[in-house]
């Protein structure tokens, strides 16, 4: 009876063991793969253009409405004060 039981709880340990590899390495493969298909992030692509409103006072403004059909465009307007 007593063999049986630490023999249940080896194998137990053992696949929890796999389990916790297998998932840590599932979460990691969508990290380390980078997807070709998206283009680089910049002001461009995100459809944001940059304007001079004044001596120092930058606009940042998008380009597209709400919502958008783009995952990588920008819904939102800023303001850059430098000085």
């Amino acid at each position: 009876m007593k063999r049986y039981k630490i023999k249940q709880w080896l194998i137990l340990a053992i696949l929890a063991l796999i389990t916790g590899i297998c998932l840590i390495g599932w979460q990691t493969q969508g990290i380390t793969q980078s997807s070709p298909s998206q283009p680089a992030l910049t002001l461009s692509t995100s459809q944001l253009t940059l304007e001079e409103v004044g001596t120092g006072i930058y606009a940042l403004v998008a380009d597209t409405d709400f919502p958008n059909d783009q995952p990588n465009a920008a819904v939102c307007n800023g303001g850059i004060i430098i000085g």
